[in-house]
């Protein structure tokens, strides 16, 4: 008989919700591994770019083959807002009471952060149906929330989820993160050394093999006789973006040299009348453009930059997905993160700078440009097949069966 798995993630999207892509992908390939997987997640969040349809309380609905639950809660515009603190209990209050005659018995439950507050839901049904329970950390909340968004450690709230926190590290049978150094922060907080596992985001298959071209229009703006540096993503306040228009801005006459920003997010507007005071000639913003027609645009780089600020909440690792966007493009990286694991370098598909120094990461992209093509093609190489056997979400979804059957 089938085991059932359910992943309660309320921010948790699907190919036609966009943005958060590790749960469905991952359970697109339990369900291919012969698993039965139930997805339970919010009607909103400000991951989304179109929310799921609904009318009822509790929608059921499938997308390739994997079920989901939809748990109807108010909308809210902002990511660090009220609202959105009150979704989140919203939600784990709505989740103690989803009609259970119309799913599966779960064998295996999966809460996946990065609010920790469902393990609440996860340890009364842990309970109930004498399920599995693995915790699933993306990001280390509260602690993300003391060091990223400047809130005091003494914050009711804060201390309120250091609390859950540690309720979820004892209870939980199996503890998954996606940052490979935090065990140590995880036992600090009361995790037995054992139940921790790392197993990084990654990128699925099908999404490499069914790229389409992005519009003519759009590719026609990047040059084809310049040494192209380009960044694809969220233009926010964590991806540090001033820094690379101050890389371009050092090397404007330097003529050769060209940036493409593609993407938006909260800073774009900013970010722009920043590019625009320095009279630049030589970055180029365009807007989004479609998961699957990303890598079109990344085979006009020469060079793919991916940066972070300088936060010491990275000690504990990093695995952002543009990453293995820009490795599945085989291009070599500039990586510009101070963190505790080293992808790029442990790859060998680029090279490091330090965050917010210009003149290192100048240095690091003269060097790249100094190699030959054929240098930089082994280079993209590299990333590629250390892609293909490190971060895709079939060999990923097979190490947590692995893990916890």
């Amino acid at each position: 008989m089938n085991k059932n798995i359910w992943i309660i993630n309320q921010y948790s999207g699907s190919k036609h919700h966009k943005k958060e892509y590790r749960s469905p992908s991952i359970a697109k390939e339990f369900v291919n591994l012969g698993y039965s997987v139930t997805i339970i997640s919010s009607t909103h969040s400000h991951h989304f770019t179109h929310a799921p349809e609904v009318t009822k309380l509790y929608t059921l609905d499938e997308i390739d083959n994997v079920k989901y639950l939809w748990i109807k809660t108010k909308k809210y515009s902002e990511s660090k807002s009220i609202k959105r603190i009150f979704s989140m209990f919203e939600f784990v209050y709505k989740l103690f009471f989803i009609p259970l005659e119309e799913v599966e018995r779960p064998d295996y439950i999966f809460v996946s952060s990065p609010s920790p507050l469902p393990i609440l839901n996860g340890i009364y049904f842990k309970r109930k149906f004498h399920a599995k329970l693995i915790f699933e950390v993306r990001d280390l909340w509260p602690l993300s929330i003391i060091e990223l968004g400047n809130v005091s450690s003494k914050n009711i709230f804060v201390v309120f989820l250091k609390f859950i926190e540690k309720l979820a590290y004892k209870k939980s049978d199996y503890v998954i993160s996606v940052l490979s150094h935090a065990k140590e922060y995880m036992m600090s907080a009361g995790m037995n050394k054992s139940k921790f596992y790392y197993v990084p985001n990654g990128i699925d298959k099908s999404l490499i093999n069914t790229q389409t071209k992005a519009k003519e229009e759009l590719l026609a703006k990047i040059p084809v006789d310049k040494f192209i540096v380009g960044y694809t993503g969220s233009l926010g306040i964590a991806n540090d973006i001033y820094t690379f228009i101050n890389v371009a801005e050092s090397l404007k006459d330097c003529k050769d040299y060209f940036f493409v920003l593609v993407g938006d997010g909260s800073e774009k507007d900013k970010l722009l009348k920043y590019a625009k005071g320095k009279n630049l000639d030589n970055i180029l913003f365009l807007g989004s453009v479609a998961r699957n027609e990303v890598q079109s645009v990344l085979q006009t780089f020469d060079l793919c930059y991916l940066g972070l600020q300088n936060q010491p909440l990275f000690k504990y690792g990093v695995s952002p997905t543009k990453l293995f966007d820009y490795m599945a493009a085989a291009k070599p990286i500039v990586y510009v993160i101070d963190s505790g694991n080293h992808p790029v370098m442990d790859a060998s598909c680029g090279y490091e700078a330090i965050p917010g120094d210009v003149e290192s990461i100048v240095n690091v992209i003269i060097k790249l440009d100094s190699l030959s093509q054929e240098e930089r093609d082994a280079m993209g190489k590299n990333g590629y097949e250390y892609l293909q056997e490190n971060y895709t979400y079939d060999s990923l979804a097979k190490k947590i069966i692995d893990i916890i059957k």
